[in-house]
């Protein structure tokens, strides 16, 4: 069982098949976002990747997940909220095809590999072909 923290709790989206965790202080999802995820989910086919940024709880995103088999990057900035989609996430039993990321993640694995990249790049540079006369 999933565990909330203080103010938090369980609703339901697409009868008692979907639940989500959220603060009962805070912002909570809307029918916008199931209409969003509703015309969303018509254009994602099983075998995509899918980002959803500034995914809040994840509520678009476990219900666009639950009609088709695609893998999701859903990426937040806030640490509560953060935690009460990766929590909800589990209450869904989704974590083989839904990944939660803090932008700061993102933005330290974009850093690295652009680093990556510019030293690849200049080792390509320093590096001289040899041909055959």
């Amino acid at each position: 069982m999933v565990e909330l923290k203080d103010n938090e709790r369980i609703d339901y989206m697409y009868s008692d098949s979907l639940r989500i965790i959220q603060d009962k202080t805070a912002f909570s999802f809307s029918m916008d976002t199931l209409l969003l995820a509703y015309w969303a989910k018509g254009l994602i086919r099983d075998r995509d990747k899918v980002a959803d940024l500034c995914a809040g709880n994840c509520a678009a995103t476990i219900y666009m997940a639950y009609f088709n088999r695609a893998h999701y990057d859903a990426i937040e900035i806030q640490d509560e909220i953060y935690s009460q989609a990766v929590r909800s996430i589990e209450l869904n039993d989704m974590e083989n095809r839904v990944t939660q990321k803090e932008l700061d993640e993102c933005i330290t694995n974009a850093e690295n590999n652009i680093e990556k990249l510019l030293t690849a790049i200049e080792l390509a540079k320093n590096t001289t072909l040899k041909t055959e006369d």
